[in-house]
């Protein structure tokens, strides 16, 4: 909820002012002194920023994306990982969702969370690469599963079943897309 004062001033400002103001804060971020402290030091940092910051419409608009785009300290368990995955979230507030969608695709933390890094092609390994990221982009964090109308409602096709938005050759290829991404270490191949 809005901190103390909040209230009165978007009620002294207007809500058009108070958001220009919002929008306008610099990100109040995690300091990279987090990056050597245990998993619950930066965890707490986030209370701290969620009652103190200046920029509280960005601190819940990345929690927010944080609901949507998980990653979770349970399977993540470096404390430079999640500081800079929330980073990337508050950063990323106010921008596009298609840079967004690029950012944490291309973020480690997310990549070990739903197990895109060092996924490998099937011409390296001889097993088909991991679709657990390729299906999760699609399903949660872009299409969904069933294709909607403009107003929303469902599209049905024959037989009154909801129309898929993709389908498990789409899984696949996307999935084949996703692989060969590692941790930077200076091998050039």
């Amino acid at each position: 909820g809005a901190r103390p004062g909040d209230v009165d001033h978007v009620k002294e400002v207007g809500a058009a002012a108070f958001l220009d103001e919002q929008f306008a804060a610099s990100p109040s971020l995690y300091p990279t002194t987090l990056f050597n402290q245990p998993i619950e030091i930066a965890q707490e940092h986030f209370f701290l920023l969620a009652r103190t910051a200046p920029d509280q419409l960005r601190q819940r608009v990345a929690w927010a994306l944080h609901k949507i785009w998980v990653v979770s300290a349970v399977e993540v368990d470096s404390a430079r990982a999640i500081v800079t995955y929330h980073n990337l979230l508050l950063n990323g507030a106010f921008g596009s969702y298609r840079d967004l969608m690029k950012a944490v695709t291309l973020n480690p933390a997310m990549g070990r969370y739903l197990n895109m890094l060092n996924n490998r092609s099937q011409q390296v390994t001889g097993t088909p690469p991991n679709e657990n990221y390729s299906r999760e982009l699609m399903q949660l964090f872009t299409v969904g599963t069933a294709t909607l109308n403009p107003n929303g409602t469902l599209v049905i096709g024959p037989g009154g079943a909801p129309v898929p938005t993709y389908t498990e050759d789409d899984v696949s290829a996307l999935a084949r897309v996703l692989t060969g991404w590692t941790y930077g270490d200076g091998n050039p191949a």
